[in-house]
């Protein structure tokens, strides 16, 4: 069986990434590839060269950098509620912006809660929760994910 040549391929993904966008109103840069089942909401952002793998779930209000790979299962939530009182605890909505900065790897089924920024450069182990922003060129790892390795 023959290949498509390089080219085709490349023109068929930017079509296919300008039908997911318009589909849900998200930005994604058309050297992008995202992958058929991942859900990015309107309002984020994917940037040049970033790969988005199956069941990804992205938020509005997250932007996302350059060269970045993200694996299947991943989290990125933006979305959360204050805490109520006894009757409800799930109180008023609240949203607040997740950056993965450029050259990151998140590992797959990893999630980035709302207000995190992942720094350039930064692995996120396969299953960790990042609860808090972190520093470049790391590996983190864990619930709650801490730093276990610096990277050159």
């Amino acid at each position: 069986m023959k290949r498509l040549p390089p080219t085709l391929v490349a023109r068929v993904r930017t079509a296919s990434n300008r039908v997911r966008s318009r589909a849900t109103g998200a930005d994604i840069h058309p050297t992008a590839w995202v992958k058929a089942g991942a859900w990015i909401e309107k309002g984020a952002v994917i940037g040049a060269y970033t790969f988005v793998n199956r069941r990804v779930e992205i938020d509005n209000g997250t932007t996302v950098g350059e060269h970045v790979a993200i694996a299947p299962g991943v989290r990125i939530v933006t979305a959360s509620h204050e805490l109520g009182p006894a009757r409800q605890r799930a109180g008023k909505f609240s949203m607040t912006p997740v950056t993965i900065g450029d050259g990151c790897w998140l590992g797959a089924g990893c999630t980035i809660l709302p207000g995190v920024d992942v720094a350039p450069g930064c692995v996120v182990a396969a299953g960790a929760v990042v609860t808090k922003s972190t520093e470049p060129n790391g590996v983190y790892a864990g619930i709650p994910a801490q730093r276990i390795r610096d990277l050159g």
